[in-house]
């Protein structure tokens, strides 16, 4: 799960457009050095490492205390992928959930 064209674009409206109504905007990446991660930061999003072994800890290190999360996964992700991200939504009491097939 990294910031692909799509989350990027997402969390920069949401980070330039949108701050005063979503003050924290949390990214998940596996590498918090890439320019793409680095220039959401400066922007002041709140970085979050992602682990692909141990999936359920980072989504919930992630998650916890969010309100609204936006799947910006790419379709293609496998089935088991997604259902992790929307078990970590529920079990960290999410009120929002976007899935990632929202048209794209």
């Amino acid at each position: 799960m990294h910031c692909l064209r799509l989350g990027f674009d997402i969390t920069k409206i949401f980070l330039d457009e949108f701050h005063t109504t979503f003050p924290a905007v949390r990214v998940l990446t596996r590498d918090h050095s890439t320019a793409k991660a680095q220039d959401l930061a400066a922007r002041g999003a709140l970085l979050y490492t992602f682990d692909p072994e141990n999936i359920a800890q980072s989504l919930g290190d992630a998650f916890a205390g969010a309100d609204v999360v936006i799947n910006a996964l790419p379709t293609s992700m496998p089935k088991d992928a997604k259902r992790q991200v929307a078990a970590a939504a529920v079990k960290s009491g999410v009120k929002v959930f976007f899935l990632s097939e929202f048209g794209v």
